[in-house]
């Protein structure tokens, strides 16, 4: 009995042996595997990558194959996205009558209608439907926000047209729109912008985080005029609370703020100054500009305007430290600029690689007519300014403050 106790013994070791080989065998060859196929398992998360631009932005990346070399070219096709009509905490109002290139506006419409439009909710201030059919028209009840079961949910981006006598983009123009914009959508705030204005809605939202609709903000990139006037322009971008917005109405109505001045900056500006004491709020950062009144490449080659310079109520500062990596906006933005910085950035989000493989993505997408008021890429020799270029994509595409749109 002892010996084939012994013997059975022996037979359970010599399978434990096989069983322990058998696993040691498999697990290197599955590492083997994996080192092998990582190459194509990086193409398909790349893949994975295109993918998700389609689906949440509507833009959709299609290689050419030009050669031996893929070049990315960037369709738009159509975007909305729903949200809340209760409560919304920011609406984006785009001025769509720029006077920088009329022909190119309704593509710039198109481009912001694909991109980051929708998370934006942005509503295109227009002289007529006509001038861009392919949003719908914001609603204009005055019910609209008593009846719970009347437009629940909204897409964006829509329209407000202007009334007749408005449509010059005066200071009427400016007063029927926080009016209407009050009285149909009751934002906890609004930024107001124009066409050219590209926007970073997950750094609005950032930016408002600590911010309450209950009191008064006048926020954006100041510029100072004389030496006494200082008011936040549109083309970068500037914030209004629903307090602050209620408050100039109130004004209006009752005949206060006049408007010897023409321009709406400088209208609000005085205003606010001179009836609530508000004056404009320094948004900068301690790595720079929340707010921009250029596109990004003349913002850190340092290639801005004199008048700029002269005007900024803060000091420009070019290069790496232009833009704070909370950056809301750029300006002088045509259509072509916007789409390509707005796949830069998710690429850089989802599939983040190394600066070589970042750098001939932008070279890729970027357009090589652009507007009279932008910069092209550096040439792939200013190895200093791509430097700068990729160092501030990646702080202002940084995770950190990529939170879902509020």
């Amino acid at each position: 009995k002892d010996a084939e106790d012994e013997a059975a013994k022996g037979r359970a070791s010599w399978k434990r042996m096989i069983i322990h080989r058998f696993i040691v065998m498999m697990l290197i060859f599955i590492g083997m595997a994996l080192l092998f196929l990582q190459p194509f398992l990086g193409r398909k998360h790349e893949d994975n990558f295109t993918n998700s631009i389609e689906e949440s932005s509507g833009i959709r990346i299609r290689a050419d194959s030009l050669g031996d070399h893929t070049s990315p070219t960037i369709e738009e096709s159509s975007a909305s996205t729903t949200h809340s009509s209760a409560n919304l905490r920011f609406v984006t109002v785009v001025d769509s009558g720029s006077e920088v290139n009329p022909d190119g506006r309704h593509d710039r419409l198109l481009s912001i209608q694909s991109t980051w439009g929708p998370a934006a909710r942005v509503i295109f201030v227009v002289n007529n439907v006509t001038e861009f059919p392919q949003a719908p028209v914001m609603s204009t009840s005055t019910t609209s926000n008593q009846n719970n079961e009347q437009q629940q949910t909204s897409s964006y981006p829509q329209l407000l047209p202007l009334p007749p006598g408005t449509a010059d983009r005066s200071i009427a123009a400016l007063q029927y729109t926080i009016r209407t914009i009050l009285r149909d959508i009751n934002p906890e705030f609004a930024l107001f912008t124009n066409c050219h204005t590209f926007v970073i809605p997950e750094h609005v939202c950032h930016f408002l985080n600590d911010k309450s609709p209950s009191e008064h903000l006048y926020a954006g990139h100041a510029l100072n005029v004389g030496g006494t006037k200082i008011f936040h322009p549109a083309s970068s971008g500037y914030v209004l609370s629903r307090t602050t917005m209620q408050g100039l109405v109130q004004q209006w109505d009752d005949g206060a703020c006049r408007t010897e001045r023409s321009h709406p900056g400088f209208f609000i500006s005085e205003c606010l100054k001179n009836v609530f004491h508000v004056r404009p709020m320094d948004t900068t950062l301690d790595d720079g500009q929340q707010f921009h009144s250029f596109p990004l490449i003349r913002l850190i080659s340092g290639d801005v305007d004199d008048w700029y310079k002269k005007m900024s109520a803060v000091k420009f500062v070019g290069g790496v430290d232009c833009c704070s990596h909370n950056t809301i906006s750029f300006h002088y933005m045509e259509a072509p600029e916007c789409r390509a910085l707005y796949a830069t950035l998710k690429y850089n989000i989802n599939f983040t690689k190394d600066d070589e493989s970042l750098k001939k993505f932008m070279i890729d997408t970027w357009p090589t007519s652009i507007g009279g008021y932008s910069r092209p890429l550096p040439n792939r020799e200013s190895t200093d300014l791509w430097k700068s270029v990729l160092t501030v994509i990646r702080k202002i595409a940084s995770s950190k403050t990529k939170k879902n749109a509020c």
